[in-house]
């Protein structure tokens, strides 16, 4: 089981979004118990450094793409971090309003190699 909080092992655990479509998160560490600790890096150069108030808890995060580019990794150093995208078009001249919920995969998740 890796949990990383409050064990003597780190676990690095990165995620990647895009910023075009959605710019709020969820953060969520992956245990109860443990009180998460995040920095988000904009490609543009700004970062954000975020820590739950509570163990157990989540933390909303807003990444204006205006400030922060079209792209952003979120890096946690103590646990595994569960990312929860949403958003929506609100383009209502159009009629394009929806809402929809993504999880953004860690980068510990994705498989490389051939698949058959």
């Amino acid at each position: 089981m890796i949990s990383g909080c409050g064990s003597k092992s780190e676990v690095e655990d990165i995620h990647f979004t895009g910023l075009l479509d959605a710019q709020y998160l969820y953060l969520t560490p992956a245990s109860a118990k443990c009180r998460q600790s995040s920095t988000a890096y904009g490609a543009t150069g700004k970062n954000v450094s975020t820590v739950g108030p509570v163990p157990g808890s989540s933390v909303e995060l807003h990444l204006d793409s205006a400030i922060y580019g079209d792209n952003a990794g979120i890096q946690s150093l103590n646990g595994v971090l569960q990312v929860l995208r949403y958003g929506g078009y609100g383009v209502k001249a159009s009629g394009l309003v929806g809402l929809y919920l993504d999880l953004d995969v860690s980068w510990m998740q994705f498989i490389t190699g051939r698949a058959p």
